[in-house]
């Protein structure tokens, strides 16, 4: 090929050590320009202990991170904590009325307007489906009772279907039929209801106005959730000590929801997290596990699990919140005790920032073993696979930061 050639020469391709070198050198100048202070300090040490001069290899091993401080210096001395005192807030609630039967008691939370509500839905849901049977014809053949015999219900009656519900809930049987069957017949459920008005009230009921587009899957139980967290706490305060779990709602159906605990007596249904009375088992705040699926993995979970349940409480009241290994961890200790409760609970060896001194004390255990003071106590199998120490929250730590 003839023709001039070119005068451009390309250069010879960089070394990935020399990139690696320049890229080292690169972090320690910005790194000194944001703390000259330290660099002098580590610039005199160095000098002090050898008259060596470094090479390029020691400095390519330095890193930006090692120069920054721990994030949760810890020591082995141990610490009295001052607790303070408990101190309920002083709230001028007015006195509940009269609750000598258990359906007063009920009435506390479920008030009537709330249940002339839930029938007033009802009924305008039954006459909406028996409007579009009549629009299709086709449809209207084989359209269940509820549409076509449809009578109004009230709030005695849905009164009614809810205690016949919470007695099924007692006296379960293989299928709803069975309460009415001859052989099997419950007299507190069949004398109350007709097997097809007691179902026609199941299709139709309806406890919230549903709102068209919305994705949520509490949509449709919005109104007696916010009732139920309006009504908890205006009748009874709790203790000092207050705790943090889940709870299983059984639940065998198709839905988005469902989850499975093996550990739990029911261990398939729905999942609620409880903010709970540790004193009367009193349930004070609630919020329901919608699921996972389809959705990513939100990062620290347990900890706004826990942060929006204490949202119910007043701060700085001086609470002890107890919770397991899921919830407790050093970063929501701190921000609980930031806000006035004190924590205690289990903690997984495991978990980030947990302190590297202990690690060698965990490995030269048994399973099931732990550490509690100055005795070795031996947990039972249910324990096993996780470390038990009550006093690794900011408030009872037995080994706390610096």
């Amino acid at each position: 090929m003839s023709g001039v050639r070119s005068s451009r020469v390309r250069a010879a391709p960089a070394l990935f050590s020399d990139e690696q070198a320049a890229a080292v050198e690169l972090a320690r100048l910005t790194w000194q320009k944001r703390n000259p202070a330290a660099f002098q300090v580590e610039e005199s040490s160095s000098s002090d202990e050898s008259e060596v001069e470094e090479g390029p290899e020691e400095d390519e091993e330095r890193k930006e991170s090692d120069h920054r401080p721990a994030a949760f210096p810890w020591r082995a001395e141990k610490q009295p904590v001052q607790q303070r005192a408990f101190a309920p807030p002083r709230l001028r609630r007015a006195p509940p009325p009269a609750a000598d039967t258990p359906l007063d008691f009920f009435h506390l939370f479920m008030p009537h307007d709330f249940l002339q509500s839930m029938a007033d839905l009802t009924n305008a849901y039954a006459e909406q489906r028996h409007a579009a049977n009549k629009e299709n014809a086709a449809s209207a053949a084989a359209a269940n009772s509820a549409a076509q015999t449809w009578t109004e219900t009230t709030a005695q009656e849905i009164e009614a279907l809810f205690g016949c519900l919470i007695y099924m809930g007692i006296v379960c049987m293989n299928a709803t039929h069975d309460y009415w069957a001859e052989m099997t017949r419950q007299p507190f459920v069949a004398d109350c209801f007709p097997r097809n008005r007691f179902m026609d009230l199941l299709r139709c009921l309806r406890v919230s106005d549903e709102e068209p587009g919305n994705d949520d899957r509490l949509a449709k139980l919005q109104q007696p959730i916010n009732t139920l967290e309006n009504t908890l706490l205006r009748y009874f305060y709790p203790g000092q000590h207050v705790c943090v779990d889940e709870a299983m709602v059984a639940f065998q159906g198709r839905s988005k929801m469902v989850q499975f605990i093996a550990k739990k007596s029911s261990p398939t249904g729905f999942k609620v997290w409880m903010l709970v009375d540790s004193d009367t088992n009193y349930v004070v705040a609630f919020d329901v596990f919608t699921g996972r699926k389809g959705r990513e993995k939100e990062a620290g979970a347990a900890g706004k699990v826990v942060m929006k349940l204490l949202d119910h409480l007043p701060p700085h009241c001086n609470h002890v919140v107890a919770m397991d290994g899921y919830f407790s961890s050093v970063q929501l200790c701190e921000q609980l005790l930031e806000r006035g409760f004190y924590t205690v609970g289990t903690t997984r060896h495991n978990r980030k920032h947990f302190p590297k001194q202990l690690l060698d004390e965990i490995d030269k255990k048994q399973r099931g073993e732990v550490y509690g003071g100055r005795r070795k106590i031996r947990l039972s199998s249910s324990s096993r696979g996780r470390t038990r120490n009550p006093s690794t929250s900011s408030a009872h730590a037995r080994i706390q930061r610096r």
